[in-house]
């Protein structure tokens, strides 16, 4: 009898400011986007998204997450399929998510006013279904 298991890729960032020891931008008020999660070349169900953030001394923004999806991994659409506030009352925060059944993900980020800009790291891993 087969044994169905389910695999797990290496773990990727697709998004990581410099306090995280990445090169993109700190997160502001303009709505920016992560790299794109490709979940159809090789079969992946679904991924498992880890968000850490380190919000400014005294905050007044919270971060805004957007989900958005694709079919091509080029033409996105516009409108995030889900969204999440994540307050700034603790930091660091750390907050992850199961998202599955889409061919191409990317992750939008915006603070939620013109005060602060914020430090966003975003992980994941992707899964699919083996039978041994």
């Amino acid at each position: 009898m087969a044994t169905i298991s389910k695999v797990w890729t290496s773990e990727a960032t697709i998004y990581q400011t410099d306090a995280f020891q990445g090169s993109n931008s700190d997160v502001g008020s303009t709505e920016i986007f992560s790299s794109t999660i490709d979940l159809e070349t090789n079969g992946y169900e679904g991924v498992q998204i880890t968000i850490k953030v380190d919000f400014p001394d005294n905050p007044t923004d919270d971060l805004e997450v957007y989900f958005y999806a694709s079919l091509d991994g080029t033409n996105w659409d516009n409108t995030a399929f889900y969204s999440i506030t994540i307050t700034n009352d603790t930091d660091p925060h750390q907050r992850s998510f199961i998202i599955k059944d889409f061919a191409y993900l990317r992750v939008g980020l915006k603070a939620s006013g013109t005060t602060d800009t914020i430090d966003v790291q975003v992980k994941y891993k992707a899964w699919r279904w083996q039978s041994a």
